[in-house]
């Protein structure tokens, strides 16, 4: 898409307040407008009626553009963008350790929960994972201070939406699962893939370290998938000869 000069602007999954602007306001205008059209026309016909290209014309569009503004509309020669008050400084500064909050309550290895709706006594900030502030933003508005975290490039929190990670000292990544095994210098290593990184950024990882960090269940994982590997190898192997 960028190739063909397409921009297609993403944010996080599940963070639906991005999309505030547009759902609730944009899309619902029009649903409203389409959607009363459709009604009268099924009284006046008695009979259902689906037919909303009816009014998708140069006057609908004409109209509905008059509470929009583009880019386009504005000079920029004389625009002058609105005063940011920081008087107080941002919370946190950068390379500070958080922790963010989360749009739908997950586990202790970031697997999502349930019904994604959080109930009593979930976490609702991700304290398994300190991470690290990389761009402190300021806008105009009466809380001005904004943050970009380390791996969440496309979207920037409120101080409401963190938490400072105290007694943390460095970040800390959710393992998505172990890949591979070795043993140098009778030192056991496993080969983990890491949630949100490619699987060619995967890590060599002592077995001591990984246990210390109570992963031990991506460990037997691991190994009972090596274990059924080798057994169907054999009973391969057994059938040829």
């Amino acid at each position: 898409m960028y190739d063909n000069n397409i921009l297609h602007l993403w944010s996080l999954p599940d963070r639906h307040k991005q999309m505030g602007n547009i759902e609730g306001g944009v899309n619902k205008q029009l649903g409203r407008v389409i959607m009363t059209y459709l009604q009268n026309k099924t009284m006046e016909l008695n009979s259902d009626y689906y037919e909303w290209t009816d009014i998708i014309h140069d006057q609908f569009r004409k109209e509905f553009n008059n509470f929009k503004k583009h880019p386009k509309d504005v000079d920029l020669n004389k625009y002058v963008p609105p005063d940011i008050n920081i008087d107080q400084p941002p919370k946190y500064n950068k390379n500070d350790l958080v922790y963010r909050r989360l749009e739908v309550p997950i586990d202790k290895f970031g697997n999502r929960l349930h019904n994604m709706k959080f109930r009593q006594g979930d976490n609702r900030y991700e304290t398994n994972k300190p991470t690290k502030v990389l761009q402190v933003l300021a806008y105009s508005s009466p809380n001005p201070w904004r943050y970009i975290l380390n791996g969440f490039p496309n979207v920037s929190y409120a101080e409401a939406e963190l938490l400072p990670a105290k007694n943390e000292t460095e970040e800390k990544f959710i393992v998505r699962k172990i890949i591979g095994k070795k043993t140098e210098k009778k030192i056991i290593y496993y080969l983990v893939w890491w949630k949100k990184k490619l699987k060619k950024d995967s890590t060599w990882e002592p077995r001591s370290k990984l246990l210390e960090d109570n992963l031990d269940e991506y460990i037997k994982e691991y190994e009972d998938d090596i274990k059924v590997k080798r057994k169907k190898k054999r009973l391969k192997d057994k059938a040829n000869k």
